[in-house]
């Protein structure tokens, strides 16, 4: 059920933060005794008023140039275990550029496993000045909820579009669904979806 959730930030301050955690794989050996880590990523793609993609932040390339603390990326965690969180996307709506329209988020697994694999794997949207939760999601739950083809890369999750209201303020439409891969032609069409109901 997609639900809407009005961007009401207690700070005062009109910034958003999406975090994503997940703690180091106690069972470290791959084969033939290499490091296995668990490597989750955090994405964001931006569209404009028309819903057309403009673009996608991921922590391979966080496009820091281009949209410096407008859409700021922290950057590639490969394993997990930090105090706070191990990638986030920070949002200064204040800064934004007005052709930005919506924001969707998306979570993703590496090397063949799935988030029920990972160990505390969550997901956070927050003000991001005084980090209260506006919402927070288990993922490992949410990996139950989907199934998964037999043979697969990477697992792959949208897990919540920001967009811009009539009134100019921003509301977070809670829903999530699995994203069979990452390119931009699949990323347009989950998210005009979402946008159109």
């Amino acid at each position: 059920m997609t639900k809407l959730l009005p961007l009401n930030f207690d700070s005062g301050i009109n910034r958003l933060m999406v975090g994503l955690m997940w703690e180091p794989n106690e069972n470290r050996a791959g084969v033939l005794g290499t490091v296995k880590e668990h490597d989750l990523d955090l994405s964001c793609a931006l569209f404009d008023g028309n819903n057309e993609l403009i673009d996608l932040i991921t922590p391979q390339e966080p496009k820091r140039d281009a949209y410096g603390v407008e859409v700021f990326h922290s950057g590639d965690n490969l394993s997990g275990g930090s105090d706070f969180e191990d990638e986030e996307i920070r949002v200064d709506f204040d800064k934004l550029n007005e052709n930005i329209h919506a924001l969707a988020f998306f979570v993703t697994t590496n090397n063949k496993i799935k988030f029920e694999d990972v160990r505390e794997p969550a997901c956070h949207f927050s003000d991001a000045t005084s980090l209260n939760e506006i919402i927070k999601f288990d993922l490992t739950e949410l990996s139950k909820k989907f199934e998964m083809p037999e043979h697969f890369e990477k697992e792959r999750f949208l897990i919540g579009v920001v967009k811009k209201n009539q009134e100019g303020t921003w509301d977070l439409i809670n829903y999530q669904t699995r994203v069979t891969v990452m390119n931009s032609g699949v990323i347009a069409q989950v998210v005009q979806e979402v946008l159109a109901k």
